[in-house]
Formats: C-alpha cells, sequence, structure tokens
C-alpha cells in the first residue's frame, strides 16, 4: 500500500491562483463534502448536495501520477 500525505495552507482570503475551498452538504445522505476543483462541483451537484460556504482559499491541488 502506498500512502500519500499533503500538507498546506488555507487562506481566508483569495491570493493570486489559489481556488476556493468549498464546503457543500447533502440532507438526502445527511453528509459533508469539501472540494476544490470544477470536477467535484460537477459531481456533488449531480448528486444533489448544496452549497454551504467556503472554507477558505488554496493552491491548486497538483495531480498524483
Amino acid at each position: 500500500m502506498r500512502m500519500y500525505r499533503f500538507e498546506g495552507k488555507i487562506f481566508n482570503e483569495n491570493v493570486p491562483q489559489s481556488v476556493p475551498l468549498e464546503l457543500w452538504y447533502s440532507n438526502k445522505r445527511h453528509d459533508n463534502f469539501t472540494l476544490a476543483s470544477e470536477q467535484g462541483r460537477e459531481d456533488v451537484k449531480a448528486d444533489g448536495y448544496r452549497f454551504v460556504r467556503n472554507e477558505g482559499y488554496i493552491d491548486p491541488i497538483p495531480s498524483i501520477t
């Protein structure tokens, strides 16, 4: 098994090249989902989640290869 670890900062304000870290909630599932990508946003909308708030701003997520 391979483990990955990411560490970073969450900014209070939008800084250059940062992306919003969004919190979404599903009443149907009683579940929270935190995302930082357009694909994640599309997925949670399709599953009926509703936007709650921006938690802050983060550096873009690097891709894992």
